[in-house]
């Protein structure tokens, strides 16, 4: 079977369209640039679409069993990791506060977003 150029070109636009950022406008998105860029980089993968059990980004019910544990706890998971959760969220560069600003977002809590 020969492949015609035009259908490796499809393709290859296909697979790469499937890594791109986010450009569903209705997707939630923290106000703060800062915190935007953390979310992009570290948190999108999973927590918009519920990979691996994740908790959905401004799913509030999906949140709230995790919220009743309390902050402390969340941090925790997230810092150690927890299941499917790798240590550090995969965000090597956040300290506690940017951690948590990002779980208000995620949880669609009221935001105190970290001064950058």
């Amino acid at each position: 079977m020969t492949s015609k150029p035009w259908q490796l070109i499809a393709l290859t636009l296909l697979l790469c369209s499937a890594c791109s950022r986010p450009t569903n406008s209705a997707a939630p998105m923290p106000s703060s640039s800062a915190l935007q860029s953390l979310y992009l980089q570290s948190c999108y993968s999973c927590h918009s679409r519920g990979a691996n059990g994740a908790p959905r980004s401004g799913d509030r019910q999906q949140w709230q069993a995790r919220l009743a544990k309390g902050m402390d706890t969340l941090l925790d998971h997230t810092i150690n990791g927890y299941r499917a959760m790798p240590p550090r969220g995969m965000c090597l560069n956040c300290s506690r506060d940017d951690y948590r600003a990002l779980i208000e977002f995620m949880a669609d809590l009221p935001q105190n977003t970290p001064s950058n």
